[in-house]
């Protein structure tokens, strides 16, 4: 890059994949931080000043750092910039917290406790094609019980619920809390759906359930550190498991997402800027047949 030189520069995506490693080399903290700063398109005179510049060139020259922007859209689109706390992990010590007096078990959903629930686990499989049908709203209603427990031990999760045609359910979108459905807005678009997930089969009947993190309550609960960021996915995970397995029991068809945009899965679900972050999607819906 010329010297005084004013253009964005960013991460290219490619070096994310394996930020561990680069060719045979391995990162060095300073390069660790670099790319972690430049995740969002930064001025190049802005890192010239923070950043020795024969790293920076080293950079650029093996395709690490690239000129914005880093194929449009490509970071909010498959999430990547996700990867900031895995990226950061490197440059930090993981945090290891012992606790105090007895640990205490985490609850188990109704669902997992009912006979035959590992195998109807193992029978499971996703369905993204789905009958023109309304989704009982039994079916919704159970669906959602089964995570009741879940999201009282786990106050760091929202559950966003946006009904696209279920019976006796308004369409729109709702925030699932204290077991009741909660209507943040009417009405509702296919097109708001696909764009949000990324997926092409969640328009049509039933209804797609978002789980959101809260950020300032997962740090409340497991610090700011990279284990915090994955003790978030595994427990996204964990209660999706739980939902998907309720669907299948309620005789519904289920699959799961989690290439979300961000921005458009936010404004979708009415999530505050900042505070909280779709991360999981399942669309639950009467199976074709």
């Amino acid at each position: 890059m010329a010297e005084g030189e004013t253009c964005q520069v960013q991460t290219a995506p490619g070096a994310l994949l394996h930020p561990w490693e680069e060719r045979g080399r391995a990162l060095s903290l300073d390069e660790a931080r670099c790319l972690m700063d430049a995740l969002e398109p930064v001025d190049w005179r802005k890192l010239a000043a923070e950043y020795d510049r024969e790293l920076l060139a080293g950079l650029m020259e093996r395709g690490a750092l690239v000129r914005a922007p880093a194929r449009p859209r490509l970071w909010t689109r498959y999430g990547w910039a996700r990867a900031e706390a895995f990226v950061a992990a490197l440059v930090r010590a993981r945090a290891r917290h012992a606790f105090l007096g007895t640990p205490k078990l985490a609850p188990v959903a109704g669902v997992l406790e009912e006979p035959g629930a590992v195998a109807q686990s193992l029978r499971r499989r996703s369905v993204r094609s789905f009958a023109p049908l309304p989704l009982p709203h039994k079916v919704l209603e159970s669906v959602l019980a089964a995570a009741e427990p879940m999201l009282k031990w786990w106050p760091h999760l929202r559950v966003y619920v946006a009904a696209q045609h279920v019976v006796g359910v308004r369409r729109g979108v709702y925030a699932y809390a204290g077991g009741e459905l909660l209507l943040r807005r009417a009405g509702l678009n296919g097109r708001e759906l696909v764009a949000a997930t990324n997926q092409h089969w969640v328009s049509g009947t039933g209804v797609s359930v978002f789980v959101a993190v809260v950020w300032k309550e997962l740090e409340r609960m497991h610090g700011r550190g990279p284990d915090a960021y994955m003790s978030a996915l595994v427990d996204c995970g964990r209660l999706g498991e739980v939902l998907m397995l309720a669907a299948g029991r309620a005789g519904a068809g289920c699959c799961a997402a989690s290439s979300l945009d961000g921005e458009a899965s936010a404004q979708l679900c009415g999530l505050p800027e900042g505070e909280q972050e779709a991360l999981y999607m399942l669309r639950v819906g009467v199976p074709p047949g």
